[in-house]
């Protein structure tokens, strides 16, 4: 029992010079392909069962992709962007 105030004391230090440190950058990129992925199977699962459920989802999740895919980290048009990337098999 009379370890448990330096272990909280020792933990609080840790946590503080923690907090200090520069966070590390954040990975904002979009997976294309997995979602390209997902939106295929929701296609054809729309197509092969006749529900029009599953191909409006995969057209939502495409625009959704396409628009973010053709901007950057800057939320600006990028040149040269390769929107069929997303669609390569």
């Amino acid at each position: 029992m009379g370890l448990a105030a330096p272990a909280v004391s020792a933990a609080d230090a840790a946590f503080e010079r923690l907090q200090s440190r520069l966070p590390p950058g954040l990975d904002d990129k979009v997976l294309a392909s997995w979602n390209g992925l997902a939106i295929r199977a929701f296609a054809q699962a729309g197509f092969i069962l006749d529900d029009a459920g599953y191909t409006d989802r995969a057209r939502r999740a495409a625009d959704n992709l396409a628009a973010k895919a053709r901007k950057n980290r800057d939320n600006a048009a990028e040149i040269g962007s390769q929107i069929e990337e997303l669609y390569r098999e």
